[in-house]
């Protein structure tokens, strides 16, 4: 059973002008297609790095990179397999010359890190693996940008003999090549277990940011999850300052876990981290956001919130030109189903503005990002959905929601503005040491290109009779609606995915919907 919020519904927030928003799915039958992050590129297209699941013959896993116009329409995705192994991406930004850089994981074994760089039309120029652990999803990836030349850092984490560790890998972008490869080691006596999940960096120092989690020792046989957050030296790799940073214990039961999923500096140079967390509100409940805005000089907790009942997305914060935060994640309903969110985050006061969950099927909001065009300023969130409202292509398929700088898309949007929750959070330091790690090696992989299918869920404001969408109804519509009233029914393989034909809704396209076509295709130009 779905839960109930108490809600205040953001009324009479209008789209802007220019920036029609578009919630779509786009895929493969018969086979299930993921994002896990995406960047906006130079040209106003979008990136997207997931996955991509084949179930027959057999079962395989092979990590993607699509190319999207601005509204989601899929241009190509390339599919990369290392062979007999489940492939996975976690990253990709753009480099200087519009090529892109790729970052995926392949099989449990101790190289298991992969780079890539990408042509803007999707053919591989090198790949290469990297001593790292695979994580699914759990990477974060940054253009370093501090020095001339074109280089790139990754947060990870990686397997060593005396426990794991957070893993800092710098490249050369050209070539991939390692300029340095190190380890964050715990000590062994009062920290047990390090991970890093992402990173940020300072464009002044060059100081690297990253967050992730510890485990430390609180007692005798007693442990404790923690949120990591350290600020590490570019050049020397030392250690300025690590944290552990906990919200306090349960009477009952003890502490609670908290684990770092994002880390994003603000304008003015704060630090600020999304965090999985336990709820501090009750003794037992789903966890949710945990928003911390700390001090880079010294790691101080400056402000914090907490959103409840949301499971926040790896690497998936990011900055607005307004110099607040976009964050995004699930909610999860506990049988299995769970909707799209996406929420804004205060860099003043780390509280939320506006909080957004889109309700059309199943689905999970893994990455969002701001998209500015000469048309407007609007907000991309990916991920995956199971749709509702239309039949979908593949099970799931890629989710792509544009919607308005608060969230709404104008069709499956539920906005409304969170009550405020500041918990407490204690603070300890936590002492790391810095190990080498080997550099990387060319690497060998099966690539295909290939464009998915795609289908509008809804469209805002959507003109009736526009079935190609280029803002007039006229001889090309008529002959996508002749061609879709031939066929009569929706779920006929032969339809168009999404049936745009459909103008009634009732699963057909026959006299019905011609009599709402007619007046639309006379009018000729979209009101």
């Amino acid at each position: 059973m779905k839960a109930i919020w108490p809600l205040i519904v953001l009324a009479g927030v209008a789209p802007l002008a220019g920036a029609q928003q578009v919630n779509r799915v786009s895929g493969i039958p018969g086979e299930s297609h993921r994002v896990e992050d995406s960047t906006v590129l130079a040209s106003g297209d979008v990136a997207l790095a997931g996955e991509r699941y084949y179930f027959s013959p057999s079962f395989s896993v092979l990590a993607t990179l699509s190319r999207a116009q601005p509204d989601g329409t899929p241009l190509w995705t390339l599919s990369m397999q290392v062979i007999g192994e489940t492939n996975t991406a976690f990253g990709v930004r753009e480099l200087e010359d519009t090529s892109m850089l790729f970052g995926f994981h392949f099989g449990f074994q101790g190289d298991s890190l992969a780079l890539a760089r990408i042509s803007a039309a999707g053919v591989p120029i090198w790949v290469r693996s990297y001593p790292g652990d695979s994580a699914y999803g759990a990477a974060g990836m940054e253009r370093d940008r501090t020095v001339a030349g074109e280089f790139a850092v990754i947060a990870n984490r990686v397997a060593l003999p005396i426990g794991g560790a957070g893993q800092l890998l710098r490249i050369d972008t050209f070539g991939g090549n390692t300029i340095f490869n190190r380890a964050y080691a715990p000590d062994g006596v009062l920290t047990t277990a390090v991970y890093f999940n992402d990173l940020d960096f300072e464009i002044d120092s060059g100081d690297y940011y990253v967050t992730g989690g510890v485990t430390r020792v609180i007692g005798e046989n007693e442990y404790e999850n923690d949120l990591l957050v350290a600020r590490i030296q570019r050049f020397s790799g030392g250690l300025v300052w690590c944290r552990a940073y906990t919200l306090p214990p349960r009477e009952e039961t003890g502490p609670r876990a908290e684990e770092g999923y994002s880390i994003e500096l603000d304008s003015a140079g704060a630090v600020h981290v999304v965090a999985r967390a336990e709820t501090p509100l009750e003794e037992f409940g789903p966890s949710g956001a945990l928003h911390l805005k700390l001090d880079p000089a010294n790691g101080n907790v400056l402000a914090t919130s907490f959103l409840p009942d949301v499971e926040p997305a790896y690497s998936s914060l990011d900055r607005l030109s307004s110099g607040n935060l976009l964050a995004s994640g699930r909610r999860i309903f506990g049988d299995g189903q769970g909707q799209a969110q996406m929420w804004e985050v205060s860099s003043a006061t780390a509280l939320s503005p506006w909080r957004a969950e889109y309700t059309d099927g199943t689905s999970s909001g893994n990455d969002a990002v701001e998209h500015i065009t000469p048309e407007g300023t609007f907000l991309t969130l990916s991920g995956w959905n199971y749709p509702q409202s239309i039949a979908p292509i593949g099970s799931p398929d890629q989710l792509f929601i544009q919607t308005d700088l608060f969230g709404s898309d104008g069709c499956s949007s539920i906005v409304w503005i969170p009550d405020p929750i500041t918990p407490e959070v204690g603070v300890n330091n936590v002492a790391l040491a810095v190990v080498n790690l080997e550099p990387g090696q060319a690497l060998q992989t099966q690539n295909s290109l290939t464009t998915l299918e795609t289908a509008l869920v809804c469209r805002a404001g959507a003109c009736v009779g526009d079935l190609n969408n280029d803002g007039v109804v006229d001889d090309s519509d008529f002959v996508i609606f002749a061609e879709a009233y031939n066929i009569l029914d929706c779920f006929d393989p032969a339809m168009p995915a999404g049936c745009p034909a459909d103008l009634n809704e009732d699963g057909m396209v026959d006299d019905a919907d011609f009599v709402i076509f007619v007046p639309a295709y006379d009018q000729l130009i979209c009101p």
